[in-house]
C-alpha cells in the first residue's frame, strides 16, 4: 500500500483489488456480528441475554445513528438502523428454549463479542471532498 497526500490534507490509499476484497469482507463479517435481530451477532446475544437482547438490539440501532451523525461525511452507518428496522430488530422465540447456556458456550460467545469489537469500523467509508 502506497499513500500519497491529498489537496484535502489526509492521506489517500491505493488498494489493490485483493485488499479491497478482503476490506468488504471485514466489513461484511462486523455488519452480520452486531447483536440485532436474524443477524450472527443477534442469535449469539439472544443466546446470552434471551428476550433482553431486544434492549441491545435497539441500544445498537441508537448508537450507529449517534454515530452516523457524529462523524461528519459518514452516512454508511445511517443505512444500517433503517435496514434493521425494516427487518425487524427483534429476535424471534425459539420452538424449545429449555436448555442453557454452558461455560464452553459462553466463551465461544465471548470470543464472537471480541470478533465483533475487532472488526468495528465506526467510520467504515468516509467520502473526502477536495
Amino acid at each position: 500500500m502506497f499513500g500519497r497526500f491529498l489537496p484535502s490534507g489526509g492521506m489517500d490509499v491505493q488498494l489493490s483489488p485483493v485488499a479491497w476484497g478482503a476490506w468488504i469482507g471485514l466489513l461484511v463479517t462486523m455488519l452480520n456480528m452486531l447483536p440485532i435481530g436474524q443477524l450472527d451477532g443477534g442469535h449469539v446475544a439472544y443466546a446470552l441475554l434471551g428476550r433482553k437482547a431486544d434492549y441491545l438490539a435497539y441500544t445498537t440501532i441508537a448508537i450507529c445513528v449517534l454515530l452516523g451523525i457524529l462523524i461528519p461525511q459518514n452516512y454508511t452507518l445511517l443505512f444500517l438502523p433503517l435496514m434493521a428496522l425494516v427487518f425487524g430488530p427483534r429476535h424471534p422465540a425459539p420452538l424449545n428454549d429449555i436448555s442453557r447456556l454452558g461455560g464452553r458456550h459462553i466463551a465461544l460467545a465471548i470470543v464472537g463479542l471480541c470478533v465483533f469489537v475487532l472488526l468495528f469500523m465506526p467510520a467504515p467509508l468516509m467520502i473526502v471532498t477536495p
